[in-house]
């Protein structure tokens, strides 16, 4: 009995724990201005997702090309910054400059199909603001997807697989805290 009891405990405070954190993780989404986002959005969104890209990530470029498709899903995609200059030297002022861009969804869209860079002025831009927030929440990788507070995890998903990640996460939050 005491062993059901303790059991009992710990699965209410680990509860109250992801609560706490999926809390703070959706409203530190809500809490980033949504012009520092690049956001390429469905017309008949049904579901939004924050994406942690780096745009010389292999496969946030694959992610991307499969754009109009998760459109047409009803998926519309938040981009965050989250340069990996480890492994892509030099891609922070590239993403600088894709974010000072004067159309950033252009120039999002044109780096990751054809690597135009475009020749933005320096300016005040959420590149590391954003990528230390990606930081605070475990981000390790990229594409680093997120739908409402819920990690659905780091790397590529076939438009139809990350819409299944969804339903999924609709119909039973609990399996994926």
């Amino acid at each position: 009995m005491k062993k059901l009891l303790l059991l009992l405990i710990l699965s209410i405070i680990l509860i109250y724990i992801f609560d706490i954190f999926n809390l703070r993780t959706a409203n530190i989404f809500n809490s980033i201005d949504e012009n520092e986002k690049i956001i390429f959005k469905a017309k008949n969104e049904q579901y939004i997702v924050h994406v942690f890209t780096d745009v010389d990530c292999p496969y946030c470029v694959k992610f991307h090309s499969n754009m109009q498709r998760m459109n047409a899903l009803g998926i519309t995609v938040k981009y965050l910054a989250w340069p990996s200059q480890q492994l892509h030297p030099g891609v922070q002022r590239k993403m600088e400059k894709i974010w000072c861009a004067e159309d950033k969804f252009i120039a999002m869209h044109n780096y990751k199909t054809n690597r135009y860079l475009p020749s933005s002025p320096n300016c005040v831009n959420p590149v590391a603001e954003q990528r230390a927030i990606g930081d605070r929440l475990g981000v390790n990788g990229t594409p680093a997807i997120f739908f409402e507070n819920v990690s659905l995890g780091i790397g590529y998903k076939h438009p139809k697989e990350l819409l299944g990640f969804i339903q999924t996460y609709e119909q039973f939050p609990e399996l994926l805290n």
